[in-house]
């Protein structure tokens, strides 16, 4: 969101399991960060338990299964970076946007016209540019997994009238899918490909039938 009307070839938006606007996210979601700006989210095995029962609640897996279950598969994610940096502009941590601008301008010694600038310009990442002649927010094609309990469809169908209220309102679509979880590379017995076979064919479809052309 916060690329779509910076970039000027981005012809559009493709999403599995995306948020909307930082602003909007609150209001779709009832969750904040605020947290200060220095501050990291680090993913745990907890993380992994999460995306686990997504993926099983419906399979009558007893708990030391899924506990077992869990922790290895915590084994491979371990090893990856496991940190999250975009909480700030994600749901709309404004306090912590301009404490990051105000200690960025002083680093780089700005004047308080170029720090005020600076701030402006973090806390527009959360929300559209609306200044006229911009780029317009161009098309939204958002997918959802059924069993995504972090993104969920009902999340973005709550962001549909605040997009609608965008000068000119976006063409946005989102669609609800028979299976899958948040964390796109899920597989299982029933599904050894995941969702992302689907998907793709989703995304294709769109690109090739006209769905981002004006």
């Amino acid at each position: 969101m916060m690329a779509s009307q910076r970039i000027a070839n981005i012809a559009g938006l493709l999403g599995y399991g995306s948020s909307p606007f930082g602003y909007m996210y609150p209001q779709i979601a009832d969750d904040d960060w605020n947290f200060p700006f220095n501050q990291l989210r680090l993913r745990t095995w907890s993380d992994t338990a999460r995306y686990m029962y997504e993926g099983m609640k419906d399979q009558n897996i007893g708990l030391p299964m899924l506990i077992e279950m869990t922790f290895e598969r915590w084994n491979t994610a371990k090893k990856r970076p496991n940190f999250k940096a975009e909480d700030f502009v994600h749901k709309n941590s404004t306090e912590a946007l301009e404490t990051a601008a105000r200690v960025s301008a002083e680093r780089l010694r700005l004047s308080n016209q170029e720090s005020d600038a600076l701030v402006q310009q973090f806390l527009g990442y959360t929300r559209e540019l609306s200044n006229p002649g911009v780029k317009p927010v161009p098309p939204f094609l958002s997918i959802h997994g059924i069993h995504d309990d972090t993104v969920t469809l009902k999340r973005c169908e709550r962001s549909l009238p605040l997009f609608a209220k965008l000068n000119p309102p976006p063409k946005i679509r989102a669609v609800s899918l028979g299976a899958g979880i948040h964390s796109w590379g899920w597989t299982d017995e029933r599904l050894p490909h995941g969702i992302v076979p689907p998907v793709a064919k989703l995304w294709r479809d769109a690109i090739m039938n006209g769905f981002f052309l004006a």
